[in-house]
């Protein structure tokens, strides 16, 4: 399972590519409201809706089969908005995501010849679990702690069960800048900490001082169910900090941060960098492209650039860029680029799609 928190140097098939059959439905829900203002086609829900029917079959956190059999029933007409099978996958969506993991529990909790095969149930568990918001560096972690226990599948369903009834809590996390340009906008703020306070405030939390040089910094408070999770929202402020600051007339970009973020609570500092998100152009290597610039310029160049982001960039432009930037790849890019990532009053369905998504994630182009 553990395969599945990590997409650096994780075989493509062993990746996680599906978000779990909750999510899911809740988007196909979000996305008739969206067709009914216009924004999404009939086609762009029905193609959701057919390949959301093929991955709930066989989901038994869902319910018993009879549940299961009303919801693929729904699932073969259109659900237009308003209409009474509308109102009633609302009405199923409410009761599936009460006590999915649950279920999952007890259907496990059976003789062995009657059990799901351990890939499905290893890939519904990670991806219910990241739909609920808990990160893949937390995730990854568990697993292992699992499996270092030798958990037995029974183990691992209720270990899950657990943590899905876990409630997100408060984390103050420390954001700290190398250089402040024009100072004095940031200075008034409340979340403002002067690198005096920035050092005091590791020292009081039990973190490490030494080689931390902060011109200043910012002490934020997130609500999330892990520290990770509360230092991605953390870096995403900063994200958005650090590309304002591209637009300055003087210091132009010199918002410079220190390379870890610090949570309270948690006793190492969180890399301010992310691991990669394994978005992989074989072909550079593998036929030999990488360094063979020179020459006219060509059009796999201008797409290259416009997808560098889907990697390590900020989540806007990794999610947006590569769409129209690589037409002719295959285009999937790992779950974890995208999780719930549209922004308020932004439908989910414009970027996450069941399986794959409208970013390049691993491109192979067909012609150079």
């Amino acid at each position: 399972m553990s395969d599945f928190f990590t997409d650096e140097g994780t075989p493509w098939a062993r990746r996680l590519w599906d978000i779990g059959s909750v999510l899911a439905l809740e988007e196909l829900w979000e996305a008739g409201y969206w067709q009914a203002h216009g924004v999404l086609s009939q086609a762009a829900c029905d193609w959701q809706r057919i390949q959301l029917n093929a991955l709930i079959g066989p989901d038994r956190g869902l319910g018993d089969r009879d549940l299961r059999r009303e919801l693929t029933g729904l699932l073969k007409n259109s659900l237009p908005d308003p209409s009474p099978e509308r109102r009633r996958l609302k009405e199923i969506i409410g009761h599936v995501r009460s006590g999915y993991l649950e279920r999952w529990a007890a259907a496990v909790n059976v003789p062995v010849d009657e059990r799901v095969k351990p890939e499905r149930f290893s890939r519904t568990v990670a991806s219910h679990l990241l739909d609920l918001g808990y990160s893949a560096s937390h995730l990854k972690a568990w697993a292992k702690d699992l499996y270092d226990a030798r958990a037995t599948t029974a183990d691992i369903a209720d270990s899950a069960a657990a943590l899905a009834l876990t409630p997100t809590r408060s984390y103050e996390v420390l954001v700290a800048l190398e250089k402040v340009p024009q100072r004095q906008l940031a200075e008034p703020l409340e979340h403002w900490y002067d690198k005096g306070k920035v050092i005091a405030w590791l020292r009081e939390h039990g973190h490490d001082t030494a080689g931390v040089r902060p011109g200043g910094g910012f002490v934020y408070r997130f609500t999330a169910l892990d520290a990770f999770s509360a230092a991605e929202q953390a870096r995403q402020m900063l994200e958005r900090m650090t590309a304002r600051s591209q637009f300055l007339r003087r210091d132009r970009g010199g918002v410079a941060p220190l390379p870890h973020i610090w949570v309270a609570g948690h006793a190492r500092a969180i890399p301010l960098d992310p691991p990669a998100r394994g978005a992989d152009v074989l072909t550079l290597v593998n036929e030999g492209h990488l360094y063979q610039v020179a020459g006219t310029r060509r059009r796999i160049d201008d797409a290259l650039e416009l997808a560098a982001a889907v990697n390590r960039g900020p989540m806007a432009p990794a999610v947006a860029g590569p769409g129209p930037a690589i037409p002719g790849a295959r285009r999937r890019v790992p779950r974890r680029v995208v999780p719930r990532c549209s922004r308020p009053g932004v439908p989910r369905v414009l970027c996450c799609r069941s399986g794959s998504c409208s970013a390049a994630g691993r491109a192979t182009p067909d012609r150079w």
